[in-house]
């Protein structure tokens, strides 16, 4: 077996790994789909106006060279440090560097949940040992979990909607 050979084979091997986080990634995307298409996010009422605004408030004190603690403007203030909402230290708050707080809460949600089910997927093939396919129609179904939709702030008429997508014809 030449080395051209074993190199074609190792390619087909990775493309064969990749197959299904693309698949997975194609799906995950539906948030930045709807906002692209649209122009409307994914968030509504309350969440639009309290999560965004949060996130970039922590990135933007923490550019500043200063930790999150305290967060002044809401009501007499609240601890920030600590907040599930604001999340300070998700490396995936880097993206308000980046973009307006709206677009990069629309990208954050869809990164959150193509993480899910990208390492979903990486759970059932590698620990539980499943075959491609039902690892594939693990991570997938993962990514529509209406719970998962509920921690990224979208709202319930979107986590309805994304649950039946699947089972639209």
């Amino acid at each position: 077996v030449s080395s051209h050979d074993r190199g074609e084979k190792e390619d087909t091997m990775l493309v064969k790994k990749l197959v299904p986080h693309f698949i997975i990634l194609l799906i995950s995307l539906w948030p930045v789909y709807l906002f692209a298409l649209t122009g409307k996010s994914i968030f509504e009422g309350t969440s639009l106006q309290h999560i965004p605004p949060l996130k970039y408030n922590v990135v933007k004190t923490m550019m500043e060279g200063n930790l999150p603690l305290w967060n002044p403007h809401i009501f007499m203030g609240m601890p920030l440090l600590g907040d599930a909402i604001s999340d300070p230290f998700d490396p995936l708050n880097i993206l308000y560097v980046f973009f307006n707080p709206l677009v990069a809460s629309v990208v954050f949600s869809s990164c959150q949940i193509f993480l899910s089910g990208a390492f979903m997927y990486l759970y059932l093939n590698k620990s539980l040992q499943m075959d491609e396919m039902s690892c594939l129609l693990g991570g997938i179904l993962y990514t529509l979990n209406p719970s998962l939709l509920y921690t990224t702030g979208i709202g319930l008429d979107q986590m309805c909607g994304a649950g039946s997508v699947m089972w639209v014809s």
